[in-house]
């Protein structure tokens, strides 16, 4: 048998003799003498031989390896040391071990041992493991005499981290223990393999054990599975802390399974027949199966089926089966597999006919198994899933990129097939995955050398045939056949460098039907069968062809055969035990791997932060010792193939890797190892030619770093390689040695060391190699030299504790093709790179950041090209998008930009990169790193009752001059409370805040040069900090807090002022406040001494009284003439005398006509200290209640009456709903946001003369800084916020503003389309008055109309009429606007709505118009107004119609069906007025889902959904408002901010919110948790404090745009959003009932299947596939099996078909004993003759219609009854018998329907045109008697064939 040697180090060579095979050790260099000092020793060392010796020297270090694969942290690791003496004397030497963490050595110790002459002995070693866990050390082991070797320790609580993955197979019967033992022993101690993939072990896919205590089993192929070799190798890995994971398809079965309890329901198909059906003896009938199937060779053929991962049955029914393989077998955990894309791109369904998208099912199905098993087993369970052919997003769009990021596995897995099939394909697949998935370890299954015939190859021409005969076929293929005589035999002369195990891999061809078997004799003795499975022209079950040859459809039993050097004979001879016929023999192969591939793949993958599975336990041998081979390497995706072997040397190899990425675990594994940038900016080698991309022929470099520590920089060889497929055989690389690196970093950087290790020489042992500094025109450097590089070498570089990365100059970045200068003034540091515009210029530096989280870039650069420049940036080799650089004026104008980038916390490489697409010249100065900020510029505050303020920064608007008196309050308005009275007289200029250093005496008193936040907590205090002064720090941190207490006409206002600085300071606090007078009246304002207050009374000039006081003693007051500026005026303005010497003068009255008062508070603060202090302002009518006012604030402190207000805020947020989100920062932002909604709603309301309240204000501004949209009330803006208020629980809020909009609704024909039930876009906040801007915009008619029925609905049941009976007069006046404004298109008006750009049939408003008609006529129906309710229903479903029609019919409707891929169809965002569709991608079209006009689940909407994703979705998160929009860039002049984003297509939070509703109700987990993702995104741009966004944010600066934030339909899009992720809200509204029609025949058969071929059944359902269904509310009744969830309508010139799908899935059988139901229809006469007619049901429920005829099966009877309307009551009249009687599918709750259109008229003729109303119900007898469960109304029109469909929705 072959040797299993260690690494040999020692100069020479020495031959060993063993087992009479002789073998060269491998010749290694002297040891490196370690320049370390080495800490305290850890080893107690325990000799095992005792021999004494009397030579020293000669000893030879065989082997070192550990006991167990890992160790915990504390545990004892033992280490065995195989010795061996060649000599012919006894020796003794000292064997020293030096215990290694990367460059450090931890410890050492040492002692003699001795060996007997001609022996070899073990000595073994315990160290106690250190405490730290997920630690990779190594062990050299060397002896005085210059040999060495190493072993790897890996010290880990759980694999996952390191999840070194092997694999097992073959479990045959009568395998020993000590079998079992030795296979797993062998991964363990050559490999460290800490975790086995058991590959196909089971049963079934389905049934993984037999029922009962069977010992053994039969699988699929044939194979005896005996559950104690399972058991045994499982055990075994035990005890050598090795876990097992189960192998198992999600979403398999086998043939015949329902035999198991699984269901055909389950199941996924590629078309709605159905089938599962097939003649097991005839293979072609397996293509009639509609399941998707994989069938494999067999006979009978086994035949997998495919179920729905997404199916909740399915996934328990797996669940329980997956913990019967840890119970029975004892596995750790499950590896789930599937097939990928496997079928094609076609459409997959599942029983019931909903399209599903198979790659977004599997995160679903992992995350329940995940959980079933940590609920069941207290340690847990690990799970991981199989990424079949994955590839970065832009190679795979099957599977990966939900998997990794949404599936809760324990470590990511992929198989590799064509989306990555070159080294660099690898890498980037490898490091995507980790980011994607949070830094989850890593596992790639990549078969080497799969599509190669390597090793000794013998044609078979060439062989020695016996009865066969050589011919060739017309493909030019030379083979031998006639193997069909006992006897025949063709042998083959074959010679095999070494002695060791080999596969024979032979090709062939088989065109028959029948396995063929032959013998295999080898040197004379029969040894082998070997199996010729027929070759097809495709896959199962595809005909058999003579012209196809194969190599991998051969299998032998045994699989491995021994062979010792040199040369054997191999017959392959037909005799007595052979079976089956002929075959075509091409060609015998002794199959090895190609050495070289393998170690460079290996080396990619490791090095780009991955495991390679590729070491599995050994196979059965023949010819051999043993049972088993030596481990084998994986080269076959069917596991059990012996595909391939290994050379020695590769085995050698594979040993040291392992080590190698063992040893080295940290810098390679570790989740803070980050990918560099493979520019070549960053990187020289002296003479050679280098890559960053894995290009052949060079040495490509892969850079790394590892939090602030590590640079890690891996070097392999591609010198000799001729392609970059990682598959392909290739030559071994030429070594190379010495090499000069140059390695390029930002010189703010301190070297510490830089290190080499290599699996490939010096045992894995890491070298210190020496380094100068320099600098040249690239940048600054390290250089050192690299001594040897055969494949791959690591260099690691130790970086010395560093802080964050605040600034990095220009000059010192690493630069490539630009150059430095300083002639133009104003720059920074010592200069400024310039020439910087040329195709790939770039420079390069290193940010340190020091946590997760969201950063900006922020560019100091010079542009004054007179364009716009840009470039790309690139983090981590990463492309991080487009980075702006706006035109300025000239070269010395240095400006600021910023860059947003999400970065992990430690080291990240950055490069700013001239691209084709993003040019243009400009000077780069420096670039400053902070975090990502951005707060509010202006917030409004309100009482609750009649006080309203606004709040501003002083740089509100970038296109605006900042306000000159600084952050503050700059309105106060005040509502009396009457009739007439209104907001419009803002009291006063400014209520702001000046500061003096006393210390220093400096004054800081230029308000626009402060910088200041301002947010809101959860409890209503807004909270503004004063950050700079004139773009530099204050020495001094003052917070401004502002408490407006609810209910009161009072405001307090909180310092809190803490000294910055290490040294005493005295400050200066001037607080003013600068009413407004509106008169040319003079004013009085006077001091009042008893409470330290200062009233001014405006009441003369026809305004209110405002009071400005200070709680404790203030150190100087002021009342003031403002327009007075002399300094020496007893009544000049306070901020004269604080700005010149920080004194007041303490007047105590003036009578003038423009006003200020002031406080001073001074402050001596020690070093850090803080102190705090009160002020308050107060608003009343008079002078009396100012009194009155004066008195109530002075009975509580200021602290208490903050405390009251944020109590009153915790309780309001407590009367509604709360958010319970995973991510606490959500549920903050969710209570922040409705905060900022609250605060932002203007209160006001008075009584009438009736005692009725009237909400004269409720609205909110369209934003909280007036800056750009002044103080508009949209009114669909602010009925969407409103719709948050109901959604959240805030009744009161909302039922006031629906109230309010109720009394803005345009009451009379005022022209145009001023129509009554109409609303102006646009109303003033302060008096309602509207506000001329864009009109029309009917939307706001249908958020009205949605609006109002959700607060209906939301309200308690005995507050419903009252608020019915208010608003109804305004609701049906909007509601008969829509009606009346029905085209001959069949839309509803065109408008300008919703980005008010030209008037149109958009699909916004056309979506509201339908749903708010939905609503409407529900509420019409509850005043029972039931032909009102019936005239909105039409009219909706006319809409519902046109929206539905593809837009290239004659009509166009708005479904885009263009492209020529269906999968990418979508709803257009208009029709034009002239007809013509205007295709663009919008996401205002969304709201078609999100309000529930259309059915998320349909395939239609899928494809929507698909598109809006794939088209306008810039960031990758956020989503735009449409293609190629404009708006906030600066192109256009009524941009709010001008240039606030920096790039077209700004993503806009609200569209975000929406398509994440349409993931919420999507049914997919993945997408749901897509949504989740988006509730992120949208946090992580608002502003400090969560304050939401405008209406967009810049995709280049990630911060939302200041000039219109904040919003609060934005706010309230992310309150809805997160209510439904919590599931406590939808926003979709079902109909009460539809209009329907649509020509159509059906076939209905007995039981809803066609079984006339049994072999091919054909299902009735494929034939509504394109019949429009009708959804109906899931869970209005208490049964989900008697729930009607779908129905659908058609008819042809005879009949009426109807199908009913229910809720609950299932139907009981005929006759069910305790569990009956029935279905009826209920119908008008559909010609409307004078006849008798009912209104209640057969079992007395109220139909709501008078029908004339009903008809009724129920599941206990065959007979289908007609009844007739008589005397209020049914009259039986007969049985329908000309028609199939009602059929029900059990197994999917599914109900078809046929009555004769002649049986629904009282003449006996109907026909089309003709309508009528009907009432579809199932009922239910539980035992008790009839009910009906639930009604469905429709009203139909009977269809001819030339009419145009009445649409619902459709499935495709």
């Amino acid at each position: 048998m072959c040797l299993k040697n260690r690494r040999n180090v020692q100069k020479g060579e020495t031959v060993i003799v063993k087992e009479g095979v002789k073998m060269k050790k491998a010749s290694r260099l002297t040891r490196l003498i370690s320049t370390f000092l080495c800490a305290v020793m850890l080893f107690t060392l325990l000799p095992i031989s005792n021999a004494m010796a009397t030579t020293n020297g000669n000893l030879q270090i065989e082997d070192v390896y550990t006991d167990k694969a890992a160790y915990a942290p504390g545990g004892e690791a033992i280490i065995t040391v195989q010795l061996s003496n060649p000599t012919s004397t006894n020796a003794t030497e000292v064997v020293t071990l030096k215990t290694y963490h990367l460059e450090n050595c931890l410890a050492t110790d040492s002692l003699p041992v001795s060996v007997n002459a001609n022996e070899t002995t073990n000595i073994t070693y315990t160290w106690n493991c250190p405490t730290n866990d997920y630690t990779g050390y190594i062990v050299e082991v060397s002896l005085n005499n210059g040999e060495f070797d190493s072993v790897a320790i890996d010290v880990s609580s759980d694999f996952s981290r390191f999840p070194r993955y092997g694999y097992s197979v073959d479990f045959d019967a009568g395998e020993t223990l000590q079998e079992s033992t030795a296979l797993i022993e062998e991964l363990v101690r050559d490999y460290h393999i800490n975790v086995v993939q058991y590959y196909d072990w089971m049963w079934r896919h389905e049934k993984v054990v037999p029922s009962g205590a069977a010992d053994s089993w039969i699988d699929m192929f044939g194979n005896t599975i005996s559950k104690d070799s399972i058991t045994q190798r499982i055990n075994a890995g035990h005890l050598l802390n090795q876990s097992a994971m189960a192998y198992q398809m999600a979403y398999m079965a086998r043939e015949d399974y329902e035999d198991y309890a699984v269901k055909k329901e389950w199941g996924l198909y590629k078309n709605k027949d159905y089938n599962t059906s097939y003649n097991e003896t005839d293979n072609s009938t397996i293509n009639d199966i509609d399941q998707l199937i994989f069938p494999l060779e067999g006979d009978p053929a086994p035949v997998l089926h495919v179920f729905n991962p997404e199916n909740k049955a399915w996934q328990e029914f797996m669940l329980n089966q997956y913990e019967d393989a840890i119970d029975l077998l004892g596995f750790d955990g499950i590896h789930i597999d599937q097939m990928g894309s496997y079928w094609g791109n076609i459409d997959y369904y599942d029983y019931n006919g909903n399209y599903v998208d198979l790659g977004k099912t599997f995160p679903g199905y992992v995350d329940t198994i995940k959980a079933g098993l940590e609920n069941k087993y207290s340690a847990g369970a690990y799970v991981t899933m199989n990424m079949v052919n994955g590839g970065t997003p832009a190679n795979d769009s099957f599977s990966s990129e939900y998997i990794t990021k949404y599936a809760d596995t324990d470590f990511s897995f992929s198989e590799i097939w064509e989306n990555s099939n070159t080294y660099n394909d690898l890498k980037s697949f490898i490091e995507w995955s980790r980011d994607n998935s949070d830094g989850k370890a890593m596992v790639l299954a990549a078969y080497m050398n799969q599509y190669d015939t390597l090793g000794t190859t013998i044609q078979a021409e060439d062989a020695v045939g016996d009865g066969v005969y050589v011919a060739t076929n017309p493909e030019g293929v030379t083979y031998v056949s006639g193997f069909d005589q006992i006897g025949d035999s063709l042998t083959f002369s074959v010679s095999v460098p070494e002695a060791g195990y080999y596969s024979l891999v032979m090709t062939y061809s088989n065109g028959t039907e029948t396995r063929s078997t032959k013998s295999i004799i080898v040197d004379d003795a029969p040894c082998m069968t070997v199996s010729f499975d027929p070759t097809r022209t495709g896959v199962m079950p595809a005909e058999p062809s003579w012209g196809v040859f194969s190599g991998e459809n051969a299998f032998t039993a045994p699989k491995m055969l021994y062979l010792s050097a040199g040369n054997h004979s191999i017959e392959i001879r037909q005799d007595a035990t052979s079976t089956g016929g002929d075959i075509q023999l091409d060609k015998l192969t002794v199959s090895m791997f190609n050495d070289a591939s393998v170690r460079l793949t290996d080396a990619a993958v490791a090095a780009s932060g991955a495991y390679h599975i590729e070491m599995g336990t050994g196979l059965s041998a023949a010819n051999g010792s043993d049972n088993y081979s030596d481990a084998v390497m994986l080269g076959h995706p069917y596991y059990p193939k012996a595909f391939k072997t290994m050379s020695s040397n590769l085995r050698e190899a594979m040993k040291s890797h392992y080590d190698f990425i063992t040893g080295y675990e940290n810098l390679l594994y570790d989740p803070d190892v980050t990918p560099g940038d493979g520019g070549l900016q960053n990187l020289s080698i002296a003479g050679e030619s280098i890559s960053g991309s894995g290009e052949p022929g060079k040495i490509w470099f892969i850079p790394k770093d590892k939090g602030e520590d590590y640079s890690i920089v891996h070097l392999i060889n591609l010198t000799s390689e001729q392609d970059t497929n990682w598959r392909n055989a290739t030559t071994a690389p030429t070594a190379k040695n010495n090499l000069s690196v140059k390695y390029y970093y930002t010189n703010d950087r301190t070297v510490a060391g830089v290190y080499v290790a290599s699996p490939d020489y010096n045992a894995c042992l890491s070298e210190n190699l020496s380094y100068t500094l320099g600098s040249d025109s690239t940048g600054h450097y390290i250089m050192f030299t690299v001594p040897k590089l055969e494949y791959w070498d690591m260099v690691f570089i130790k970086w010395a504790a560093q802080g964050s990365t605040t600034t990095i100059e220009a000059e010192n970045m690493i630069l490539s093709g630009v150059g430095t200068n300083t002639d133009h003034a104003g720059f920074s540091g010592t200069g400024f790179v310039d020439g910087y515009g040329d195709l790939y210029d770039s420079v390069t530096f290193d940010i340190v950041t020091p946590s997760d989280g969201y950063y900006s870039l922020i560019f100091s650069y010079a542009n004054a090209t007179d364009s716009e420049c840009s470039r790309e940036l690139f983090i981590d080799g990463e492309s991080r998008g487009k980075t702006t650089f706006p035109n300025g004026s000239s070269w010395d104008e240095w400006r600021t930009v910023e860059k947003g980038i999400y970065l992990t916390a430690g080291v990240h490489r950055a490069v700013v990169l001239v691209t084709e697409k993003y040019s243009g010249f400009i000077n780069l100065d420096k670039v400053t790193v902070t975090e990502l900020f951005e707060s509010s510029r202006s917030l409004y505050l309100n009482n609750w009752n009649d006080t309203s303020y606004i709040w501003k920064a002083a740089d509100i608007n970038p296109a605006q001059a900042p306000l000159s008196d600084g952050p503050g309050i700059y309105e106060m308005r005040y509502y009396d409370g009457t009739p007439n009275g209104d907001y419009n007289e803002n009291q006063i200029r400014n209520y702001s805040m000046f500061l003096r250093n006393n210390t220093e005496n400096k004054s800081y008193t230029t308000g626009s040069k402060f910088d200041a936040t301002g947010y809101f907590d959860a409890e209503g205090v807004l909270n503004t900090t004063y950050t700079s002064y004139d773009g530099g720090l204050l020495p001094v941190e003052v917070k401004r807090s502002y408490s407006v207490v609810p209910n009161e006409n009072f405001m307090i206002v909180t310092y809190d002022v803490t000294n910055l600085t290490s040294e005493l300071q005295n400050f200066s606090i001037l607080d003013m406040l600068h009413v407004e007078n509106h008169s040319t009246s003079n004013i009085t304002s006077s001091y009042q001494s008893s409470t330290d207050t200062i009233v001014t009374d405006m009441t003369a000039a026809g305004q209110y009284v405002i009071a400005h006081g200070c709680f404790g003693v203030a150190d100087g007051f002021q009342v003031a003439n403002d327009a007075d500026s002399n300094a020496a005026s007893a009544t000049c303005s306070p901020w004269v005398t604080f700005d010149q010497n920080g004194t007041l003068k303490n007047n105590t009255s003036v009578n003038a006509t423009d006003i200020s008062t002031a406080y001073m508070k001074s402050v001596s603060l020690g070093a850090h200290e803080t102190q705090t202090f009160s002020f308050y302002t107060a608003i009343c009518g008079s002078a009396t209640e100012m009194q009155t006012t004066l008195t109530k604030i002075r009975t509580k402190t200021a602290a208490e009456w903050t405390q009251l207000t944020r109590n009153a805020y915790d309780a309001w947020l407590r009367t509604g709903k709360q958010t319970s989100l995973p991510d606490s920062r959500l549920n903050d932002a969710y209570n922040s946001i409705l905060v900022l909604i609250k605060q932002s709603t203007v209160p006001g309301s008075y009584e009438d003369s009736a005692g009725n309240t009237v909400h004269k204000f409720a609205a909110m501004p369209a934003t909280t800084n007036p800056s750009a949209y002044s103080y508009k009330v949209w009114a669909r803006d602010s009925a969407v916020t409103a719709m948050s208020y109901d959604a959240s629980g805030h009744l009161d809020e909302a039922e006031a503003y629906w109230l309010w909009l109720a009394d803005r609704q345009i009451k009379s024909d005022q022209g145009d389309w001023k129509q009554p039930g109409a609303f102006w876009t646009c109303y003033w906040l302060w008096d309602n008055s509207p506000v001329s801007f864009v009109e029309p915009e009917y939307d706001s008619v249908g958020m009205f109309l949605i609006g109002v029925y959700r607060h209906y609905e939301a309200l308690p049941a005995a507050a419903r009429q009252a608020f019915l009976n208010k608003i109804w007069p305004a609701y049906k006046m909007s509601s008969d606007l829509v009606c009346n404004g029905i085209q001959s298109n069949g839309f509803g008006a065109g408008d300008c709505s919703i980005w008010e750009e030209q008037f149109e049939y958009n699909a916004f408003t056309q979506a509201l118009y339908a749903a708010g008609l939905d609503a409407a006529q529900k509420l019409a129906k509850d005043l029972g107004l039931q032909d009102l309710a019936d005239s909105y229903n039409g009219a909706a479903g006319t809409i519902r119609s046109a929206i539905q029609r593809s837009s290239t019919d004659g009509v166009a409707g708005l479904y885009n069906t263009t492209d020529g891929d269906s999968n990418w169809w979508y709803y257009n965002r208009a029709v034009n007025l002239d007809g013509t569709p205007r295709t663009t991608v919008d996401s205002s079209s969304d709201v078609l889902f999100t309000y529930g006009v259309l059915d998320m689940a349909s395939k239609r909407a899928y494809n929507h959904y698909r598109k809006i994703t794939a088209t306008i979705s810039r960031d990758g998160t956020g989503i735009a408002r449409y293609q190629g929009d404009t708006f906030y860039t600066g192109k256009n002049s009524w941009d709010p901010g001008g240039a606030e984003t920096l790039d077209d297509e700004p993503s806009w939070p609200q569209m975000t919110m929406w398509i994440a509703m349409m993931e919420l109700n999507s049914g997919y987990h993945a997408l749901q948790e897509r949504g989740y993702d988006r509730l992120q995104w949208y946090v992580d741009r608002t502003a400090l404090g969560y304050m939401p966004a405008g209406e967009c944010v810049s995709n280049i600066t990630f911060k939302p745009v200041v000039s219109t934030m904040c919003e609060p339909i934005t706010g309230a899009a992310y309150i809805m959003t997160a209510l439904a992720y919590d599931e406590q809200f939808d926003m979709r509204i079902v109909p009460q009932q539809y209009n329907a029609g649509a020509y159509q025949g059906i076939t209905v058969n007995g039981g809803c299947t066609n079984t006339s071929d049994p072999y091919d059944t054909v299902s009735d359902w494929g034939q509504w596939t394109y019949v429009p269904y009708y959804l109906d509310e899931i869970g209005d009744t208490g049964k989900a099996t008697r729930d009607i969830h779908k129905v659908y309508l058609c008819n042809d010139d005879s009949n009426l078909y109807i199908r009913i799908d229910t809720a609950g899935k299932s139907l009981p059988v005929y006759q069910a004993p305790n569990d009956l139901f029935s279905v009826a229809v209920y119908s008008e006469d559909f010609k409307h003759q004078t006849m008798a007619t009912n209104n209640t049901s057969l079992q007395q429920s109220l139909l709501g219609r008078d029908c004339a005829f009903a008809f009724m099966r129920s599941s206990d009877s065959d007979v289908f009854h007609k009844f007739t309307a008589a005397g209020g009551n049914w009259s039986q009249s007969g049985a329908i018998t000309n028609v199939i009687a009602p059929q029900w599918e059990t197994n999917s709750g599914r109900i078809e329907m046929v009555i004769p259109l002649s049986e629904l008229s009282s003449t006996g003729v109907a026909g089309a045109d003709d309508w009528a109303n009907l009432v579809i119900a199932i009922g239910d007898n539980s035992g008790s008697g009839w009910q009906d469960s639930d009604l469905v109304h429709i009203h139909y029109r009977i269809t001819s064939s030339m009419q145009t469909w009445l649409f619902g929705n459709s499935e495709v």
